[in-house]
């Protein structure tokens, strides 16, 4: 059961053809001035307005209008070769097909903000990509990638990045030109090693590595101060990382992992609230910070209700599943503010009154 959803939502309204073109458009099909941005294009702010093509045929009607082409689950095994006519494209939406490749007249789409290719039969992304500068959010989900290229970080625009579910083993150099990106999540994968590179993603707020094979963090991640999220679970650390101590997380989840003894330094991580360290064969837990509001450590090997909990006088939930516990200390019952606690499944007798 996840402890904590992040829905990233992109809601596009189509609304009546007609009324869309009284709106936004003037009687020669093109947008009225007053909702260009400062690139030339339909401002992001009125892409909820637009119409939603759904097929070559729908858009060839009306070439001028089509802002946002979806051709989700058409059992297509490459781009058609129409959609690069499509000059004042926004919204490209080609998730669910059979698609391998990206070719280079993709470059005439100069004006695309959303593209999404998740779901497809990709092996590689080619360096043209980095054209498609007004990119805001890339959605490579579920493909066979196996690495990305240097222009990746021509994006310069790019605020959502999702590569979850491919064969990448690291990222490139260039992805520290990504200075917008804020959200990057890239589970299940086979990255080994992160790279100082890191730092000049400076706004980065959540990030997903869970199941990879990372083992260490760079020293860069200290730079990352806006970071609220960070999901290590599923990779092969077996201390953790001292860098996490000078983060001002609020959500860590590091379960799955191999991290016997949580040292005093995690006390320091004084924004945290959220930690699951869950699934790590952990023995001790030392110090935890004093502000933290939920905490997992089921599926572990402790022997005792860790004392340092007691000091968290905000804590709501603390699940202990799976563990080696005999007793429950009188102390915990003076949490006030402890509405789920979970010990099943350790050795537990008697039940305290």
């Amino acid at each position: 059961m996840h402890k904590y959803i992040i829905l990233l939502v992109f809601c596009f309204v189509g609304f009546s053809l007609s009324a869309q073109n009284e709106k936004l458009f003037d009687d020669k099909g093109n947008i009225k001035s007053e909702f260009l941005d400062e690139y030339g294009i339909l401002s992001e702010d009125y892409l909820g307005m637009v119409h939603e093509f759904l097929s070559i045929e729908e858009a060839w009607e009306r070439p001028n209008e089509v802002i946002n082409l979806n051709l989700s689950g058409q059992n297509l095994t490459e781009i058609p070769e129409a959609v690069f006519s499509f000059a004042n494209l926004q919204i490209l939406t080609l998730s669910d097909n059979q698609i391998s490749s990206i070719p280079e007249d993709i470059i005439y789409l100069s004006n695309l903000r959303f593209l999404s290719l998740d779901n497809n039969n990709l092996r590689t992304l080619p360096s043209h990509i980095g054209v498609l500068s007004k990119l805001i959010m890339l959605n490579l989900e579920n493909n066979q990638l196996d690495s990305l290229p240097q222009a990746v970080g021509d994006l310069v625009l790019l605020n959502n990045l999702l590569l979850n579910d491919n064969s990448l083993t690291s990222f490139p150099s260039g992805i520290g030109q990504l200075r917008r990106l804020s959200n990057l999540t890239a589970r299940n994968n086979q990255i080994v090693k992160l790279s100082d590179d890191w730092r000049g993603m400076e706004m980065l707020q959540n990030v997903d590595l869970s199941n990879n094979l990372i083992s260490s963090l760079p020293q860069a991640f200290a730079d990352l101060q806006f970071m609220m999220i960070l999901n290590l679970s599923g990779n092969k650390f077996k201390k953790f990382p001292s860098v996490l101590s000078k983060m001002q997380l609020s959500f860590l989840d590091i379960s799955g992992n191999e991290i016997k003894v949580f040292p005093a330094s995690v006390s320091r991580m004084s924004a945290l609230r959220a930690l699951d360290i869950s699934s790590n064969s952990t023995r001790k837990v030392r110090k935890l910070p004093v502000g933290l509001v939920q905490f997992w450590a089921e599926h572990n090997q402790l022997k005792r209700v860790p004392r340092c909990l007691f000091t968290c006088r905000n804590i709501s939930v603390i699940g202990l599943r799976d563990n080696l516990i005999k007793h429950v200390p009188d102390q915990i019952f003076s949490l006030s503010a402890l509405e789920e606690l979970n010990l099943a499944d350790n050795r537990i007798s008697p039940i305290p009154k």
